[in-house]
């Protein structure tokens, strides 16, 4: 709305009550997942607006990873998020590496690989948990969501440490209880 202006703000309001959203099983984006279960559209704009909110704030001290999860969290609000808008996040990985997590680190580069033929092949019908599974690239999306904007400042298992490092625990002298 600040670059844009007010104007161009509700023209693009107007557009998404007018329009129909794309429910196609390609469409990564929370208001197509919402859609896709048979809810209103809004309640995905509005957890896609929580999230961006939320994001803003958990990243505001790392700029390194703040472009990336407000990418992430970008494109979980859009009302439209292609399966292929994902490399967009794919950099966030390169600063998930530098921070040392490699087990995150694997599971950003490994689930794209799914081929989004996988929706159509085995989720054909129109039931609940077909439409589920007709949204995998939105649990991917949030996925990498998640790693990039709630993990990103945690430990992860799979965290190569230095020898001696005790990743920020105490060190305290052992009592009479603990032996």
């Amino acid at each position: 709305m600040a670059a844009a202006g007010v104007q161009a703000f509700l023209r693009w309001m107007e557009v998404l009550k007018a329009e129909q959203l794309s429910t196609f099983s390609d469409n990564a984006s929370l208001p197509s997942f919402v859609a896709r279960l048979g809810g209103p559209a809004w309640i995905g704009f509005l957890t896609g607006a929580v999230l961006l909110i939320y994001t803003l704030r958990k990243v505001r001290n790392d700029p390194d990873m703040a472009l990336w999860a407000v990418t992430a969290a970008t494109l979980l609000l859009s009302p439209v998020a292609w399966h292929n808008y994902l490399v967009l996040c794919f950099p966030g990985v390169f600063v998930v590496l530098r921070h040392r997590q490699f087990a995150t680190a694997a599971l950003l580069i490994t689930l794209p690989l799914i081929g989004v033929e996988w929706n159509t092949a085995f989720w054909q019908g129109d039931g609940f948990v077909d439409h589920v599974g007709q949204s995998f690239y939105c649990f991917i999306l949030l996925t990498y969501w998640y790693a990039l904007a709630v993990q990103h400042n945690r430990d992860d298992p799979g965290q190569v440490r230095q020898p001696g490092d005790l990743g920020g625990a105490e060190h305290r002298p052992a009592r009479a209880a603990d032996q």
